[in-house]
């Protein structure tokens, strides 16, 4: 397993709409050392923006059924919350979105599905771009 000894006490908020996979990621990251946000809807992680709270990262994903998609809610937050790294989280493969990630907005992209090795290695590479 990767060392992530380096890399803990992020504060991290996570937008998916599928309950098991925002749970999986959440619990993931906990175990990690990170204290994380979750939420279903991407109008929460623009409220919380909103009101002040700020996050290290905001993996987002980019379908989401109700509401603005990861895609809308990046632009919203780079704009108010600039020094937060921005992750395009999904589980469709090849689209413009997808393809060209920096393009949108977003620092990096983690494709579903994926495991503990895959978001150490994401965080690692987000804090080392410090």
């Amino acid at each position: 397993m990767a060392e992530n000894s380096d890399i803990q006490g992020l504060h991290i908020i996570v937008l998916d709409d599928e309950p098991l996979v925002l749970s999986s990621i959440s619990m993931l990251l906990d175990l990690m050392g990170h204290s994380v946000v979750q939420t279903t809807h991407g109008q929460e992680v623009l409220d919380a923006i909103a009101e002040g709270q700020r996050f290290d990262v905001a993996i987002l994903d980019l379908t989401i059924r109700r509401g603005p998609d990861g895609q809308e809610i990046a632009s919203q937050v780079r704009a108010s919350s600039p020094d937060t790294k921005l992750v395009l989280t999904t589980g469709y493969g090849s689209n413009p979105v997808v393809d060209d990630y920096q393009d949108y907005g977003f620092d990096d992209k983690l494709l579903k599905p994926f495991n503990m090795d895959d978001l150490t290695a994401l965080l690692q590479r987000l804090t080392s771009s410090d």
